[in-house]
């Protein structure tokens, strides 16, 4: 979609049986389905510069399967690449973590619930956070360390991206200042152009 509008659909045009199955996923557990655009509308012309929002539907039963998922498409000579943000469950030495990706790269984990919220929810909380900064022009080298309620943490001009919590340090085997160093770092390298 582009400004609420359909700009393509990886379905159009294509004929499906009528077979209904069923998926059960336990608690927690994800199905992955991937696909491809061209970059070419409905009409086979390139896709124009700007933004834009890809989402997923079941149309059998009408329902909305993901969360809308908000990327950009730049013009030639644009010096602003694209940046994928997302967030997605792992698990590690047993235990079930949060990851927050940019462009396919881990860039960092929340091990711990915290609020009431599950690690993997923090992770989709920072995710979005990092996507709307993104939109909003952040750039890698305006990431700082500092801290937000007496707590260590990533900032982009003094708005929290991340705090690095005493727990994750422990969990890290470091303090939460120098936590926040190494998630600045990480998070400046996968969004440098």
């Amino acid at each position: 979609l582009r400004n609420g509008r359909e700009v393509w659909r990886w379905s159009a045009g294509r004929a499906f049986l009528q077979v209904l199955t069923r998926l059960r996923l336990e608690a927690g557990a994800t199905r992955t389905f991937e696909m491809e655009w061209d970059q070419r509308d409905a009409a086979g012309a390139p896709a124009a510069p700007g933004q834009y929002t890809a989402q997923a539907r079941l149309t059998a039963r009408e329902a909305l399967l993901t969360e809308p998922l908000p990327f950009r498409i730049g013009a030639a000579g644009d010096s602003r690449p694209p940046h994928a943000v997302t967030a997605r469950p792992a698990e590690q030495s047993g235990i079930r973590v949060g990851e927050v990706l940019v462009n396919g790269q881990v860039v960092l984990r929340i091990r711990e619930e915290g609020g009431g919220l599950s690690a993997v929810r923090r992770a989709e909380i920072i995710a979005g956070r990092l996507d709307r900064y993104l939109r909003e022009g952040l750039r890698s080298d305006e990431l700082r360390v500092g801290t937000t309620a007496g707590e260590a943490g990533v900032l982009w001009r003094g708005r929290l991206v991340v705090t690095a919590d005493a727990r994750h340090a422990r969990l890290n085997r470091t303090t939460p200042l120098a936590l926040a160093r190494l998630w600045r770092g990480l998070l400046a390298r996968a969004l440098s152009p």
